[in-house]
């Protein structure tokens, strides 16, 4: 077995162990959700979970390996299993992708600059969706008073 077949083995297990451990840890969230809730478990959301979980623990694999070893890669992987759909609800917005990225402390600079123009972008689609809401509100004819109606 040549060099480069054994790191292509290697670069299989952890793949395999982090794909594992996030299984392992999207049943145990869903199962607590069910014993606590009585929350259906999902085949959907178990498989969802997992695969954004095991995304993001492989691609810091290699820095986790380098600080916490082989036992905090196992670890990590189920944590993130645990917290699989979450990050998964998290990142399906753009400000949850901009919070998580500030959590992670790249440029802060620019990511207040984005945050600011999408917070100015929001209030103003609810300016003109309260726009909306008023002109429609014009437009209807009064009520009448509920003691005429008595009489």
């Amino acid at each position: 077995m040549s060099y480069n077949d054994m790191m292509q083995t290697e670069e299989l297990f952890i793949i395999l162990i982090i794909v594992i451990m996030s299984l392992i840890g999207s049943l145990s969230k869903d199962y607590i959700n069910f014993m606590r809730n009585e929350i259906p478990m999902k085949v959907g959301r178990i498989i969802t979970s997992t695969i954004c979980s095991s995304m993001i623990t492989y691609t810091f694999s290699i820095y986790i390996l380098d600080k916490l070893y082989f036992r905090g890669l196992i670890g990590i992987s189920y944590f993130c299993g645990l917290l699989g759909f979450e990050l998964v609800n998290k990142l399906s917005n753009l400000s949850g992708v901009i919070h998580i990225i500030k959590l992670i402390n790249l440029d802060p600079d620019k990511l207040e600059k984005i945050e600011e123009n999408l917070e100015k972008l929001e209030k103003e689609l609810d300016d003109k969706s309260a726009k909306k809401e008023d002109d429609g509100e014009k437009n209807k004819p009064p009520p009448e008073d509920k003691k005429e109606e008595k009489e």
